[in-house]
């Protein structure tokens, strides 16, 4: 919604804002979301300790507690991920995937098998331990009750045991609005207890549609269930590929146009200074040649380790695997540079910050050469070539 507003505010489009995707994370929140610490907020958002495992903020699929060290500094976050094996490359382990029936393997809690189920009206429901220190998010049946015109009393949601059993034991918790957050035991399960879902979040409240749509969500202006994109049908669960762009390499007989593109300029090496004399990063680091691949441009190396680019999170890491997401120390610049000398002060590792610079460290030869912004060539997007200069 905040680009499609964004989007009419240019003057350029008049978007129909029943299309947008719901978006939960931070929302009414306010400016305390941005300002505050992680502490400040529910578990939905944020988690304690990586033990603490639960469900993404709309309750679509089970998350992990991860750092996030590009967005959040030190706060730990909840984050989907991919159950092994997979089915297919676009699984993403939502519950309403039905294909998770067959690739999931079985919840065993205390030697007791859980029935996940993967449907239109599934959702994930956070289990944790009884004291409170561990949890995790399962895929089981909501049914959303009392609507009321304008928002949902509460949902059902229903724990079956052995899935392979037909009449096996089951047991229904309800959640009224009021028990947000908040726990409730479980008969069938030792040890363990239900945390209630936020019902506004999980049944919404644009109308009394819940377990309507599949890859997409209703709208009651529309009448109609809007799809993701990817997916169409009454119920968007049928694959959609005409929207799909195959890329062709153009044709020799038309000529490219070139555009200046920013490169980040190559040195011969880093220095690296200021950083705990406990930590093994402080001097030179060499640049690795041919290191300007899609992930990391470029690359330096010192005892093992690897400072690299990473542009697709537009930050500078240091760590043990050349272009790996994992990284002992990182520094994300602004959006209008990846000059390293940006980071100086704002490197963010297990230890305090440190300084980093395109110059020989003292006691070295003399300054690295630097090599100039290149020439690209890409694809033409109009009739007629055109070409922009470098400002």
């Amino acid at each position: 919604k905040f680009l499609l507003a964004f989007m009419e505010d240019s003057g350029w489009y008049l978007p129909n804002h029943e299309y947008a995707d719901p978006y939960y994370f931070g929302e009414n929140a306010g400016c305390t979301f941005l300002t505050g610490t992680c502490s400040n907020f529910y578990e939905q958002h944020f988690c304690s300790s990586s033990e603490l495992y639960g469900c993404n903020s709309d309750y679509s699929a089970p998350a992990l507690c991860a750092s996030d060290t590009f967005y959040t500094l030190d706060c730990l976050v909840r984050g989907s991920y991919e159950q092994l094996p997979v089915a297919a490359p676009d699984y993403e382990s939502v519950c309403y995937d039905d294909r998770g029936q067959n690739i999931d393997s079985p919840a065993i809690i205390n030697g007791v098998t859980l029935g996940e189920v993967w449907s239109v009206s599934s959702r994930c429901a956070i289990l944790q331990t009884t004291d409170g220190t561990s949890s995790t998010g399962y895929c089981l049946d909501h049914q959303c009750y009392g609507w009321n015109g304008v928002q949902y009393d509460g949902v059902n949601i229903t724990v079956v045991l052995d899935p392979s059993d037909p009449i096996a034991p089951s047991e229904t918790i309800t959640c009224s609005r009021v028990d947000a957050l908040s726990t409730k035991s479980i008969s069938l399960i030792t040890n363990r207890e239900i945390i209630c879902p936020d019902v506004d979040v999980l049944c919404g409240t644009d109308s009394d549609t819940y377990g309507t749509c599949y890859w997409g969500h209703y709208s009651a202006a529309e009448g109609k269930c809007v799809c993701t994109a990817g997916y169409t049908g009454t119920d968007c669960n049928t694959r959609d590929n005409t929207t799909d762009v195959e890329w062709s390499e153009p044709s020799p007989a038309v000529p490219a146009p070139t555009y200046w593109v920013p490169t980040l300029p190559t040195y011969d090496t880093v220095c690296m200074s200021d950083f705990p004399d406990t930590q093994p990063y402080n001097g030179e680091w060499t640049y690795i040649a041919g290191s300007e691949n899609t992930y990391t441009l470029p690359a330096y190396e010192k005892s093992g380790g690897f400072l690299y680019w990473l542009f697709y999170h537009h930050a500078w890491l240091i760590g043990s695997e050349l272009g790996g997401d994992f990284s002992f120390c990182s520094c994300q610049t602004s959006w209008l540079t990846s000059n390293i000398a940006h980071c100086d002060g704002l490197w963010t590792c297990s230890t305090s910050s440190g300084r980093a610079s395109y110059v020989v460290c003292p006691g070295e030869a003399t300054d690295p050469p630097t090599q100039a912004p290149t020439t690209v060539t890409v694809a033409p997007t109009t009739a007629e070539p055109t070409t922009a200069e470098p400002t």
